[in-house]
């Protein structure tokens, strides 16, 4: 019967790296991470007490037993191979036979399954209880999520009663959508919660759950398996070397892409050969073809690297800095295979959260060193003296931002007391250009406008401001002056915003009908949210006005959607409640990102007026909604090539889907790419019988 101490790397293999073979004590230089190497017995080296088996009770046969048994046959196949001469053939058999049964005994396969699993278990807690890596994982911040979110998304769509609920699969399916990106935060945080316990529990002797299972294979194992098999198609020979060591992996794979790794880390189609060293002069090496290259000169540092705890060398000096590199393979292998593993399973790479968290917004391209030549106009105001003295304020403003924004399309700048006037009579440069008007709603007043002109060809930025504003520029009252300039920075950030991103971007082409419709109602929100962002460091207490304008577009949109509602029940004219809507929800998306700019472009620290927004669309049901735009909004700047992503402007047509159906309007595409508007009565169900009105638009 075997003893306690069973050795899991056999000591007829450890001889063959004795320090001084005629010595009977055996001894070998045992070589571990940060200690000297020591001269040591083999007996005490690869060895732990009860490894593969405790004695049986009543005497039975154990693991144990069996390994004892195996060795002999083990040793026989050893000494054949250890009397063929160097540079002549081994017998494939015999060759995968001693390889495969020398490496699926050690100790090293119950460490590095350990690693694997604790390294598993932590890569997936890491992504499925953090929320930010859920949502990438199901796609969730993408133009297109994921499979796992599509598959469940139509499994969801398939048991639900949509017939007698009277709702298109098609708008059923994206209201989902939108409405798991709107709440996924939630929702992901409570699921992160419920699978926390789960990966505890996993982790839990994962050290003793290994072992068991390696004692089960091992005492399972067939004499011939899969590796045996793969193994004896290798051509095998013996090859010489000088100070060869003994890692405690005992065998090695040489990849083409990765140098040595362990056996048991190795990826098949990568494989050039095998190594296994059989003493300090002479490796057995099997190559998967007659041309397979196998490094050997980078052998005693690929064994080392290789090792879990240990290595053996017959001479001290043969593992001379070669003990820093233990367990370095095993660790970047285990890491990349957990790594491709996730990747695959994800199919993109997922942002740290705490780096996103801390990422800066900053300008893609150098800022021109001072703006080209620009006008400036006063229309039914300021005599020589006041021009000049608001034309220095604005030069001055133009000339500072400039060292940090492209303002050399800014063709000029119009003050007049008739802002409405003004506009109509801008001459835009070209003919094609129809006269431009204000956008302002009822319950606020136009002040301020970039429109675009021809000059000479280029197009360029020109900006109409009320008058008022000028006199602010110079006014006595500081609060004044901060208002004006404020606004005249926010104003020359979107001409530079059309520099950085529009032009570059041109007229991409929807890609689908319903972003035909709905795009130019969230179109100028990018350019607003940047605008706001750029300029928040002028007057940070803007943000109470922001909030309030948000509040009052809401108000406003209640309001007119619904005399438009009521007015289509009567006349039919989905084009003009559309228009309506539309412009409502544009007034909305834009206030909203000017808020949500602002308060991404605070100081760290900064006190946030207005951040009671969120709260006071709680009732509204918008208060995630609200996150959810701004999420949308800064992914567009996090781009690495400086252009805007066409798919990402595209994505925010959805807000534009979100804020109608707050107001009973449901755009919806058909399968032969139309779009088709649903109004079901809702609120207005009281004020006229009927059934809902349903429009194709084409």
């Amino acid at each position: 019967m075997a003893g306690k101490r069973q050795h899991y790397v056999p000591r007829l293999l450890q001889r063959g790296f004795l320090h001084d073979p005629t010595d009977r004590a055996e001894r070998t230089w045992l070589h571990r991470r940060n200690a000297q190497p020591r001269l040591v017995g083999i007996r005490d080296v690869g060895v732990e007490e009860h490894f593969y088996s405790h004695p049986s009770a009543d005497g039975s046969r154990t693991l144990d037993d069996l390994i004892t048994d195996l060795e002999g046959d083990l040793e026989g196949d050893l000494r054949v191979i250890r009397g063929v001469e160097v540079g002549r053939p081994v017998d494939a058999k015999v060759a995968a036979r001693v390889v495969v049964h020398l490496v699926t005994r050690t100790a090293h396969i119950r460490a590095l399954f350990a690693q694997v699993m604790t390294s598993f278990l932590d890569e997936a807690a890491a992504r499925f209880t953090n929320p930010v890596r859920l949502r990438a994982i199901l796609g969730l911040d993408r133009v297109k999520p994921s499979s796992i979110f599509r598959e469940v998304l139509d499994e969801t769509l398939d048991t639900a009663p949509l017939d007698q609920l009277g709702i298109p699969r098609e708008l059923a399916g994206r209201m989902l959508l939108f409405m798991a990106r709107e709440n996924a935060d939630l929702l992901l945080a409570q699921q992160a919660e419920l699978i926390q316990p789960v990966f505890a529990r996993l982790a839990e002797d994962v050290s003793g759950r290994i072992r068991d299972a390696h004692k089960k294979a091992l005492g399972d194992t067939p004499k011939d398996n899969a590796w045996i098999g793969e193994l004896s198609t290798y051509e095998w020979r013996i090859e010489r070397i000088a100070g060869a060591i003994l890692s405690d992996s005992v065998a090695l794979v040489f990849e083409n892409n990765a140098g040595f790794v362990p056996f048991l880390l190795a990826t098949q189609p990568a494989a050039e050969g095998v190594v296994l060293p059989l003493n300090q002069d002479r490796l057995l090496v099997g190559r998967r073809s007659a041309g397979a290259l196998v490094d050997l000169d980078r052998y005693n540092e690929g064994a080392a690297a290789c090792s879990d705890n240990f290595f053996i060398s017959a001479g001290r000096a043969d593992g001379k800095q070669l003990v820093d590199l233990i367990g370095a393979r095993p660790t970047d292998a285990i890491g990349k295979l957990v790594g491709d593993t996730f990747f695959a399973f994800e199919g993109e790479e997922i942002k740290d959260p705490a780096a996103e968290c801390e990422a800066e917004f900053t300008v893609p391209f150098p800022a021109t060193s001072s703006s080209s030549s620009f006008s400036v106009r006063y229309e039914g105001f300021a005599d020589e003296a006041l021009a000049s003295e608001i034309g220095g304020v604005v030069k001055a403003v133009v000339e500072e931002l400039a060292r940090k924004l492209p303002l050399h399309e800014l063709d000029g700048l119009t003050f007049a007391t008739d802002y409405s006037e003004a506009l109509r009579k801008l001459d835009r440069g070209s003919d094609t250009l129809a006269p431009a008007e204000s956008s302002a709603l009822s319950y606020g007043q136009g002040v301020a406008k970039s429109v675009e002109v021809i000059r000479d060809g280029q197009h360029k930025t020109h900006l109409v401001m009320q008058a008022g504003i000028a006199l602010g520029l110079i006014s006595p009252d500081l609060e004044q002056r901060r208002i004006s300039t404020r606004l005249l920075v926010q104003m020359l950030a979107g001409v530079a915003h059309a520099v950085l991103y529009e032009r570059t971007l041109g007229q991409p082409t929807p890609p689908d009908a319903i972003a035909r419709h709905l795009h130019g109602a969230v179109a100028a929100a990018p350019t607003m949210y940047f605008s706001a962002r750029e300029s928040a460091f002028v007057a940070p207490d803007m943000g109470n006005i922001y909030a309030e304008l948000v509040m009052k577009s809401l108000a406003h949109a209640k309001a007119e959607i619904l005399k438009a509602r009521l007015s289509y029940r009567t006349s039919g004219d989905l084009e003009q409640l559309l228009a309506i809507a539309l412009r409502c929800v544009a007034a909305m998306l834009g206030h909203t990102a000017d808020w949500l700019g602002h308060r991404d472009g605070l100081a760290e620290g900064a006190d946030f007026h207005g951040n009671d927004l969120p709260e006071r669309l709680q009732g509204e049901g918008l208060a995630a909604w609200l996150e959810l735009f701004g999420r949308d909004l800064r992914a567009i700047y996090e781009v690495q090539s400086g252009q805007l992503d066409p798919e990402r402007l595209y994505l925010l047509d959805r807000h534009v889907e979100r804020l109608l159906w707050l107001f009973q309007i449901c755009p919806w595409p058909t399968s032969d790419g139309e779009v088709l508007f649903s109004v079901p009565f809702g609120n207005d169900l009281t004020l006229l019988e009927g059934g809902s009105r349903e429009t194709e638009v084409r």
